[in-house]
């Protein structure tokens, strides 16, 4: 199948992202664009984290896309959609059972963080005008920096290595698929609902530190503004923002 999207590559890069952005303020017209690089010099995830990856090792792009029937409230289900697009891709790679998503947008197996998601919109007026969404997934690489808490890989998981090319275009074609569904407000249920069944810890009763206090709370889903819903031993409702609640794994 013939791909919608024009693949830019670069051998080494400081980030995919940050290069899209300053390409789309310089005047260029990125819509359907994909940067990936075998290298990143400063790979981001959400605020300021970032992402280690070995050269030639992992997948690491951005697409450039304009999402239609989405207006600014809800850019929440943005993430839903290209969170279970990645699902959707590795799980034809991987045991799907194991595969869920740690809220915001992160990709897990088991208790591992096999993907990140960093997105980025730019709203004028009541419309979402363009949305830079970068992806970097764990595949070939073995061995990971003993400062990062839990990574994991394909290679890791299976003892195989594996074709990113290859990958790259089954998650664009995932992606793809899942914009499909996200044009049509009737699906936007459908999204959330196996958005939810995808999460990490959903109803469990887990650890967390809310704010700088530890406490007990199971995960009931998120609202409509991507808040995350957690429920306390004590049966208080938190509906937390980013950075406000911390997993202890």
């Amino acid at each position: 199948m013939k791909s919608i999207y024009n693949l830019v590559h670069f051998d080494e890069i400081g980030s995919t992202n940050k290069k899209m952005q300053e390409d789309v303020l310089g005047g260029m017209n990125l819509i359907n664009h994909v940067y990936y690089t075998d290298f990143q010099t400063n790979g981001r995830g959400i605020d300021t984290n970032s992402w280690h990856s070995e050269a030639k090792e992992n997948l690491l792009f951005s697409l450039a896309i304009k999402p239609e029937n989405l207006e600014p409230v809800h850019q929440f289900m943005l993430t839903k959609a290209i969170s279970l697009a990645v699902v959707d891709a590795v799980s034809l790679y991987l045991d799907a059972e194991k595969l869920t998503i740690k809220w915001p947008n992160d990709i897990y197996y088991d208790n591992s963080k096999l993907a990140g998601i960093l997105i980025s919109n730019t709203i004028n007026a009541n419309e979402l005008e363009l949305s830079i969404i970068g992806i970097g997934l764990n595949v070939n690489q073995s061995h990971f920096p003993k400062t990062l808490p839990n990574p994991i890989s394909f290679n890791q998981i299976t003892n195989k290595q594996y074709d990113t090319s290859d990958v790259l275009n089954t998650v664009l074609q995932a992606i793809t698929d899942r914009l499909t569904q996200l044009k049509e407000i009737d699906l936007h249920h459908f999204i959330g609902f196996e958005y939810l069944r995808r999460m990490y810890r959903l109803e469990a009763w887990e650890q967390y530190r809310h704010h700088s206090e530890i406490i007990k709370a199971r995960i009931l889903g998120v609202n409509n503004y991507g808040q995350l819903n957690l429920e306390s031993e004590s049966g208080e409702m938190l509906h937390c923002d980013f950075k406000e609640v911390e997993f202890i794994i």
